[in-house]
């Protein structure tokens, strides 16, 4: 009787086990079904001013529109700019694409974006929207001491030179270094200027280092672009919402978190150099899509007015 009782239990044991997997198995599978969407965004930083930062935003971002709308999920990868154009040279493409001027070319691939013609990212209105910025940054003219020698913090495809040029901003002694060395070296002197950018206005303050700057209008080529490259139709109308989420004023708000401009709502910050970017006004912006070349083009012609002394020629050479 023993023996058949404790086989008894032995069966009901296994067949508990085998239940509770398979129980367990049903319930982690619920959630997954077919109505929720997965889309893959591209994070490409291009610009001083935030670099890394606005890939940790953007994922934020995408966090919480997933928290008001748990069916959709997003798949955020940094990437450089050559790692996407690599990609792309494949025909591969995410959905939503964040990137500044670089030229990655998805001119063909890019999708008219609904509902925001009339947002204001510096540029002139128009009917039809393939990209929109949803940050910036701003040049400043930032002087140490008396000032004196001017440094012109450059990259590869922005252009603080460009900046001085339009602004007539002029020097005989001056030096074009990349950003990190530019900011070294304007922090070793004392007497010194520098075209820089809101990330050498947030280091200098953190580091309690005297300076004055002036934010500079007219020409800025330090905007962050969205854009939707998706070819799914689901994907596509959840890339257009998303994009409205990321422009609200709930989230442009928090771009104060890493020292960004909103291009949509001024008023954000309370601070002397920030405060002043925030109304800075545009004629001149980097297209969304701009080729190597008409970066280069841009950079040469910058330098050779900015060697005359001539911004009114220099402006005319952009239009």
């Amino acid at each position: 009787m023993k023996k058949a009782l404790s086989i008894i239990l032995g069966v009901v044991c296994v067949l508990t086990t085998f239940l509770t997997v398979i129980t367990f198995k049903s319930t982690a599978n619920e959630p997954f079904n077919d109505d929720r969407q997965i889309l893959t965004v591209w994070q490409i930083d291009s610009f001083e001013g935030g670099v890394g930062s606005r890939t940790s935003f953007l994922k934020k971002v995408c966090n919480s529109y997933t928290t008001k709308n748990p069916n959709v999920l997003f798949l955020v990868s940094a990437h450089t700019v050559e790692s996407a154009k690599k990609l792309i040279e494949r025909g591969q493409y995410p959905d939503l694409i964040s990137y500044g001027a670089c030229g990655i070319d998805i001119g063909s691939r890019a999708l008219e974006i609904k509902g925001f013609n009339e947002v204001n990212d510096g540029g002139a209105p128009i009917k039809k929207r393939y990209a929109i910025s949803w940050c910036r940054g701003n040049y400043f003219h930032i002087k140490r001491g008396n000032g004196g020698e001017l440094i012109l913090s450059e990259n590869l495809y922005n252009s603080s030179l460009a900046s001085a040029t339009y602004n007539g901003v002029f020097k005989d002694n001056y030096l074009v270094l990349e950003p990190l060395t530019a900011y070294r070296s304007f922090t070793a002197k004392k007497n010194v200027e520098m075209i820089g950018t809101g990330r050498d206005i947030v280091r200098l303050t953190n580091r309690k280092i005297d300076f004055t700057a002036t934010a500079l209008s007219g020409y800025n080529d330090l905007y962050q672009y969205i854009s939707i490259t998706s070819n799914t139709n689901e994907k596509i109308a959840v890339a257009n919402a998303f994009i409205k989420y990321l422009l609200s004023e709930e989230v442009q708000k928090k771009l104060t978190e890493i020292n960004m401009l909103s291009s949509v709502i001024k008023g954000l910050y309370a601070d002397e150099y920030f405060s002043l970017a925030e109304k800075c006004n545009f004629t001149v912006t980097a297209k969304f899509y701009q080729t190597e070349e008409e970066i280069n083009d841009i950079k040469q012609n910058a330098l050779a007015f900015f060697k005359n002394r001539s911004s009114e020629d220099f402006i005319k050479s952009l239009k």
